[in-house]
């Protein structure tokens, strides 16, 4: 889906006196944002900006270019609820640490599939420590990838985030129970 700025050029200036009931300022013949009159008002509906034009005597007018966008599914957690140990498992496989843009946030985002992974990754190493098991060699050598809590937790999430893109560990909540 591709997104564009829209601005309003105001073409009949009667018109616009007329319907001008807040005195909006003009900028270079656009028609100024209410908010911040140094700029002019931005639309990303057309619909909105082909209404506004015909109230205020304009034509739109294309900002910028168009870019390609598309809308992701992220499912937010509160990252003390995650336990210490699942965590050791998450740090470093996050696709985006915003550590880096933002030093104080320390939210991470994930593929929503990384709880599966980690169980795919316990599988193999399991699998593993069987093979060897079988052969006679002793299993001290390679410790289980997951504990049991750490298996329990990872099946729960891995169920919650289905139907998602990306997880993003949150450090305090920003949505209502």
């Amino acid at each position: 889906m591709a997104t564009q700025l829209y601005a309003i050029r105001i073409t009949d200036a009667a018109k616009y006196k007329q319907n001008n009931l807040s005195d909006r300022k003009l900028i270079d013949g656009l028609l100024a944002d209410g908010f911040d009159e140094t700029k002019p008002m931005l639309y990303t509906q057309i619909g909105v900006a082909k209404q506004k034009a015909s109230i205020f005597g304009g034509k739109i007018e294309k900002v910028g270019k168009a870019y390609q966008t598309d809308e992701a599914k992220i499912i937010k957690l509160l990252a003390h609820e995650i336990s210490n140990g699942l965590k050791a498992k998450l740090a470093g496989s996050q696709w985006f640490n915003d550590v880096e843009e933002k030093p104080t946030s320390q939210e991470h985002i994930y593929d929503s599939r990384v709880f599966k992974n980690l169980l795919d990754v316990h599988k193999t190493v399991e699998a593993g420590r069987t093979k060897a098991a079988n052969i006679g060699i002793e299993n001290d050598v390679v410790e289980p990838f997951l504990t049991e809590s750490l298996i329990d937790e990872c099946k729960v999430l891995s169920e919650i985030c289905n139907g998602y893109d990306f997880v993003q560990l949150i450090k305090s909540p920003t949505f209502r129970k």
